[in-house]
């Protein structure tokens, strides 16, 4: 009789290894511990890559992999970020009846702390910053908040379990979807792997509970419905996205461009179905704020919003070089005049990306995408690691390397965590930025392939 191959003991020692590296992440470290959080990170991204090589071919076994990774985590409250303390608050006040966004939490807290679970523990827990603003989570994220909210009853920890499990279904859903575009692109599903085990999405969305992972689980099943023509199936899946987090909205004209088949004006009857298509996906999702809506809710979402284009400054890269040359020449940071040109360069690159003839072809309309979303982070003015999660997928679909070695360089960010005063650190920017821009522009300028796994 055969017995296992070498490969087979060196990726079983490899998922071991993993196991051992995730429980002490998410149960043993602080975010302030810099060296041992890019230690242990760095570790697990190195063996993600390993298993990768040695076991792409055991698809299934990778898979089994991966939630196991995922299960891991799921008795661990998030040490990353402190988002989740918002997103169980919202939904609590879904559950008493009380509009999200209609109150900030400073101003609910003495009103709702007799009457809420945890009140207290939720209230500090989110940090003074998102205790002083509106809510700016679009309406079905406020439903999965609730449904948190509601299951888990009096526990956070139990609330944080089934937030957890949200996220697990999502990532199930972003496989499911994306293993049929490949085999639509002609393309292994073994790529979906560099998606399914890779750390960085490991770690912030199912470990610190970021739902960009769910909003691409809807996203790749809009794509797959769009490219099978089941138009209305898939203006459900990409509203629902949108409903999730705004981010989907800069795809639109791309995804008109698909329905046409790369023209502008195909003839009357294909550029009206393009229309309805794209204003059915747009009707949908505004209709999802409907339980929400009246003018000082419009108002405080868009405020809230608006905050991350004209106030805030995280790990960004073309932006911050802008803003030293607005030193330089102003003496003072000139964000309030470079960030209003970010959502008008961002809408030009979409329709400049829409000028392609064969936008029509699913892989170019991904790469057209990919493009999109890239640029859009590249001259942000906030850009937290779980951002990378929408170019991670589209990447991955197209064996495009350099967004997965971004997540592996991204958490070199929280290093900025370290520090009372919350401090960047410019060399390590430069390192971030500089090897992916490099291999950005290997890639997708030059088109050159990188083999280096």
């Amino acid at each position: 009789m055969m017995g296992k191959q070498p490969g087979t003991y060196l990726w079983t020692f490899l998922v071991a290894l993993s196991t051992l590296f995730y429980h002490i992440f998410a149960y043993n470290l602080e975010r302030t511990n810099s060296l041992a959080l890019l230690t242990i990170y760095g570790s697990l991204f190195i063996v993600y890559l390993l298993l990768y090589k040695y076991g792409r071919d055991h698809f299934a076994q990778m898979v089994g992999a991966g939630l196991l990774f995922r299960l891991i985590l799921l008795f661990a409250i998030p040490n990353l970020s402190q988002d989740f303390y918002r997103f169980i608050w919202d939904g609590e006040l879904m559950l008493m009846g009380t509009d999200p966004y209609l109150y900030t939490p400073d101003e609910l807290f003495k009103e709702v702390s007799g009457k809420m679970p945890d009140a207290g523990i939720l209230y500090e827990g989110m940090g003074a910053l998102s205790a002083s603003h509106y809510s700016n989570y679009p309406p079905l994220n406020q439903v999965f908040f609730a449904l948190a909210a509601f299951l888990g009853q009096h526990s956070l920890e139990a609330r944080v379990i089934v937030l957890k499990l949200i996220m697990i279904l999502g990532d199930l859903m972003t496989l499911w979807f994306g293993a049929r575009i490949l085999k639509l692109l002609q393309k292994p599903r073994s790529l979906l792997l560099l998606y399914f085990l890779n750390p960085f999405v490991i770690l912030e969305l199912t470990g610190n509970l970021h739902f960009e992972g769910v909003m691409m689980g809807f996203l790749t099943g809009g794509l797959w419905f769009l490219f099978r023509k089941r138009y209305p199936l898939a203006v459900l899946f990409i509203a629902a996205s949108i409903s999730l987090k705004l981010i989907p909205l800069i795809f639109l004209p791309l995804l008109y461009m698909h329905y046409t088949n790369g023209q502008w004006l195909p003839g009357t009857k294909r550029t009206l179905g393009a229309l309805v298509f794209t204003g059915a996906i747009l009707l949908l999702a505004a209709l999802s704020f409907t339980p929400f809506t009246s003018f000082t809710n419009l108002e405080h979402f868009t405020a809230s919003v608006n905050l991350w284009f004209s106030r805030f400054e995280f790990n960004a890269s073309l932006y911050y070089l802008a803003r030293e040359v607005g030193f330089w020449i102003k003496g003072y940071n000139v964000i309030g005049s470079i960030a209003p040109w970010i959502p008008v360069i961002t809408l030009g690159t979409v329709l400049a990306l829409c000028f392609n003839k064969r936008n029509g072809e699913p892989k170019q309309l991904l790469t057209s995408m990919l493009w999109a979303i890239t640029i859009y982070l590249f001259i942000s003015t906030t850009v937290h690691p779980w951002y990378l999660a929408t170019p991670l997928i589209l990447a991955v679909m197209l064996h495009k390397k350099y967004m997965v070695v971004w997540t592996g360089l991204v958490m070199l960010s929280y290093t900025a965590y370290a520090h009372p005063e919350y401090k960047e650190n410019a060399l390590l920017l430069w390192v971030e930025y500089g090897v992916t821009f490099i291999i950005f522009y290997l890639e997708m300028i030059r088109r050159k392939r990188i083999k280096a796994f």
